[in-house]
């Protein structure tokens, strides 16, 4: 029976012992009559140091007095001790916080003898939930001070969890609400944006980022435009669980941006006007060969008419003749009147080769009358890019008439232009207009598409800018730089598929 008492005690005093928490007893006045080797590692002290000592003398003054009163309480009504948290004092002077559990110790007679025990070093512990709680108010305080809604969706319910005060600011709805009825955020959207932004933002579900802009309607019935992105956040597992997102009010940015394209559109059509003013001999040229032709066929069939037996087959070939020469002069007024006229971008698939041509054909008498030749370099199976086609030939016509001027009408050497078609690595298509010129210089390729800047004596410096700013507005790029043998080229790219912006 000994031996079985000394083998379970020593089972015990291992057990003890190697446990990372300290086991402690104390009797009624709290004085400890039981200290495990691990007060060591908790606080510095050798057991022998801290027997006879209550925890009190273990804490700071302040600390002291606080734990005193609660384990006062605890002790008159007989309770264990549950995870109390308390400031200790190392040896070494550093403070440390414990969690102290405990039960009480009763005699036979059921009287109170004292408390057995663990302390468990949660130091670290509650610096990182001080950390995470720090880190919780910044959160708060940028969620609630900053004008975006910042919001999170959890990924399988699709359900927001959280929407920052922002929302009620700018959706006009409280946050609550959305809470209780997720599917408000859906219909305050505007109907006609509707599909495309929830198209948009259900890229969540495929673990992608995601960036969108839709209207929504307030209660009041006013109208704000809204720039909403998304990021997935993944777990250690690298599957997304939920969705991070900022949402902002870009109401004043949509109508600037309407403004300066109503500008742009206004300042294109005033440099249309003013290219038809430069074409209006070539113009002319173009209408007065079918109008003579017109009117020599409409003399000859006079003469044909005249005659006792005028010669009908002739007279019908005469008449076909007139038609042709007709339509022609019609259609290089349609031209003219479309390529003038002001409105707002009219955007379809268009091919581009083909705009070029139409383009071509309006100033080919201009270009000839000037002893300058033009080579077109068209790239065969080119996609169709999605474009303002009076725009793209407003480009094209600006870029021809520019070379036009810049090269010298005295020379040497033909006056020749070259203009290219070719498909670009970024689904886009490059157009370039070069010249045989004497080019610019270098320090001048940065600035040539800036407002005002110009070479000629007469010019406002405008053409390039306004060619600039519809190259941009259909998401494209120009550049310039100089021909190794002389000349300028200036290149710039379309997008494949539809990317406008102002």
């Amino acid at each position: 029976m000994e031996s079985k008492l000394h083998n379970s005690e020593q089972k015990y005093r291992d057990i003890v012992e190697t446990i990372s928490d300290w086991i402690w007893e104390v009797d009624r006045n709290g004085i400890y009559t039981y200290i495990s080797p691990k007060i060591k590692d908790l606080l510095g002290y050798e057991a022998r140091e801290v027997l006879g000592k209550t925890p009190f003398d273990l804490m700071p003054d302040t600390e002291a007095k606080r734990v005193r009163r609660l384990f006062k309480a605890i002790v008159s009504q007989r309770s264990p001790i549950k995870k109390l948290e308390n400031i200790n004092q190392r040896k070494d002077g550093r403070l440390v916080v414990l969690e102290t559990s405990g039960i009480p110790l009763f005699d036979p007679n059921e009287q109170l003898q004292g408390y057995r025990g663990v302390d468990r070093d949660i130091t670290e512990r509650k610096r990182i939930e001080e950390e995470l709680k720090k880190s919780k108010e910044h959160f708060r305080l940028i969620a609630e001070t900053i004008e975006e809604v910042f919001w999170m969706a959890d990924v399988k319910t699709q359900k927001t969890f959280y929407v920052s005060p922002a929302y009620e600011k700018i959706w006009g709805r409280s946050c609550k609400s959305l809470y209780k009825h997720p599917q408000s955020f859906i219909q305050s959207i505007h109907a006609d944006d509707r599909k495309r932004a929830c198209i948009d933002i259900a890229i969540k579900r495929s673990g992608r980022p995601f960036n969108t802009d839709y209207r929504i309607i307030r209660p009041d019935g006013t109208v704000r435009w809204i720039w909403d992105r998304g990021y997935p956040v993944r777990n250690k597992a690298g599957m997304v669980t939920l969705y991070v997102g900022v949402a902002q009010d870009v109401t004043e940015r949509k109508n600037i941006e309407k403004e300066l394209r109503q500008h742009q559109t206004e300042l294109a059509h005033v440099d249309r006007i003013s290219r038809m003013n430069e074409l209006a001999t070539s113009l002319a040229h173009e209408l007065n060969q079918p109008l003579a032709g017109i009117l020599s066929n409409a003399q000859a069939a006079q003469k044909l008419l005249y005659k006792k037996a005028p010669n009908l087959k002739e007279l019908q070939d005469i008449i076909v003749d007139i038609i042709a020469d007709d339509e022609r002069a019609s259609s290089i007024i349609t031209k003219a009147r479309a390529f003038a006229k002001r409105g707002p971008f009219t955007r379809t698939s268009i091919d581009v080769n083909d705009t070029i041509r139409e383009a071509l054909a309006v100033v080919s008498s201009d270009t000839t009358a000037k002893g300058m030749s033009i080579v077109t370099k068209y790239s065969k199976g080119l996609p169709n890019i999605v474009a303002d086609q009076i725009q793209l030939q407003q480009i094209i016509l600006n870029l021809v008439l520019n070379a036009a001027q810049a090269m010298p009408p005295q020379s040497k050497k033909k006056r020749k232009l070259i203009i290219s078609t070719s498909s670009g690595r970024s689904r886009n298509v490059i157009i370039s207009v070069e010249d045989n010129g004497p080019g610019i210089n270098p320090k001048h390729l940065e600035i040539i598409f800036e407002p005002f800047f110009t070479t000629k004596k007469h010019g406002m410096g405008m053409g390039l800018t306004i060619t600039k700013s519809i190259v941009t507005a259909h998401g494209g790029k120009i550049w310039a730089e100089n021909r190794p043998k002389k000349g300028l080229r200036i290149s710039f790219t379309l997008p494949i598929t539809a990317k406008y912006r102002v």
